[in-house]
């Protein structure tokens, strides 16, 4: 037993040895306070070096690490120093730390498995087509998980049960490390999240009860574009909503705040909430709007001057091209603007004002949220709102076309909205 003990005791000598000599090449970088590691934290600068030296095998799966104390001493910094590269290397799952014994390179590294839910998208065809929003926010989630190395599905789901389902069945079966939400009604989402046992972020939507979310600035967005129009001249404002709870109040709640803030009333009869997403009723809406107007208005006989359409790009082309066959023309009659995370209301004829973020910054910010959460870098209870893109185009020249527009770009920093209560509840 002694002999083998003694063995053992030189191999792992030696391989302390080994390590030691073959990379002073790269400590001398870490003390170099001008090298191209200035300006990194020294934690960081060791991490990359332990990760380097994993990585080309140097340090092969199952090698024990040198003391905390000796890998102190060998690239000059302090054991808090030391003990934060290690924890952040363990973290991510390149080392393995077992208490009174050591710190190791983990055997076999444990890849996140993280997954998106679709959720309540259930009428296939009709979502077909407008794949762009489902291939551009995986597209941003997926750039994450590569970089991440997590392995990364999707699965569209009905209802919130058969969703409970899955992570139960998932999570039981350790297939399942975190889930990114998208559902098409934000308001099952509390009960969806109840009791989960993994980290989640929703995104786009939220609700009472859910922690983590990606959003975007729905608030900020909708205030901008009715400024915009209040800029312009218009005053007589219709807004048509989503029928989505949270996204209609954030939405509904930037456009109020505009009003006020430029003293304008509140015609309570031209805003209008849709039942749904279905292009096929835009010409209902348009003429719930147009009310007593009749089924086809002369120019400057209506009770608006502009609209501002928050249900996304395809009902606003239809409801353009509805307005045109009640002989109402935008920008010549009406003024109009959209949300548009798509960035194509320049495909328009003619372009129209657009503001939103797109689906595939959405994605990418809620899968880097759900690895932070995974990684435990911040806290469980955190929500991002991503900066709103604003472009100015032909839609809005005034309605008296006294100021001819070019297309201009401009981002406004996220806010925190969640205080301000601008409105009261509307109704379909």
């Amino acid at each position: 037993m002694d002999a083998k003990r003694g063995i053992t005791c030189l191999s792992f000598l030696e391989q302390c040895i080994l390590f030691f000599m073959s990379s002073n090449r790269s400590t001398d970088a870490l003390h170099n306070k001008t090298g191209p590691g200035a300006g990194i934290p020294r934690y960081e600068q060791i991490k990359r070096h332990l990760r380097h030296d994993i990585d080309s095998g140097l340090l092969p799966p199952g090698q024990m690490l040198p003391s905390q104390g000796d890998l102190a001493a060998k690239y000059g910094v302090s054991d808090i120093t030391i003990r934060r590269a290690l924890q952040d290397l363990a973290r991510s799952g390149v080392l393995q730390r077992i208490a009174g014994v050591g710190t190791f390179v983990r055997e076999e590294r444990k890849l996140p498995r993280i997954a998106l839910l679709l959720l309540g998208f259930d009428q296939v065809e009709k979502w077909r087509a407008r794949s762009k929003i489902f291939g551009d926010l995986m597209a941003g989630i997926g750039e994450i998980a590569w970089e991440s190395w997590s392995v990364f599905s999707v699965v569209r789901l009905n209802d919130v049960e058969a969703a409970r389902n899955f992570i139960k069945e998932q999570t039981a079966q350790h297939l399942l490390d975190g889930l990114l939400i998208k559902s098409r009604d934000g308001t099952v989402l509390p009960e969806l999240v109840a009791g989960l046992t993994i980290p989640y972020v929703t995104i786009r939507t939220t609700g009472p009860g859910v922690l983590n979310s990606a959003l975007g600035d729905e608030f900020g967005e909708a205030q901008q574009l009715t400024r915009h129009l209040i800029t312009q001249g218009y005053r007589r404002i219709a807004f048509i909503g989503p029928p989505i709870e949270d996204l209609f109040q954030r939405r509904y709640g930037g456009y109020v705040a505009s009003l006020r803030g430029a003293h304008l009333p509140l015609d309570e009869s031209l805003i209008l909430r849709a039942e749904d997403y279905a292009i096929e009723h835009a010409g209902l809406w348009v003429d719930r709007l147009l009310g007593a107007s009749g089924s086809r208005a002369a120019p400057g006989t209506t009770r608006f001057d502009a609209i501002f359409c928050g249900m996304g790009t395809h009902v606003a082309s239809r409801m353009i091209a509805e307005l045109a066959e009640r002989g109402l023309r935008v920008p010549e009659d009406l003024g109009f603007v959209m949300h548009d995370p798509d960035d194509s209301g320049e495909l328009f004829e003619p372009p129209v004002t657009s503001a939103g973020c797109s689906n595939f910054d959405l994605g990418r910010a809620g899968a880097h949220l759900l690895d932070s959460l995974l990684k435990n870098q911040v806290s469980a209870t955190s929500q991002l709102i991503l900066p709103t893109h604003v472009v100015i185009r032909a839609s809005t020249p005034g309605p008296m076309h006294n100021s001819p527009l070019t297309t201009t770009r401009f981002t406004i920093a996220a806010q925190d909205h969640k205080k301000q209560n601008h409105g009261k509840q509307i109704q379909n």
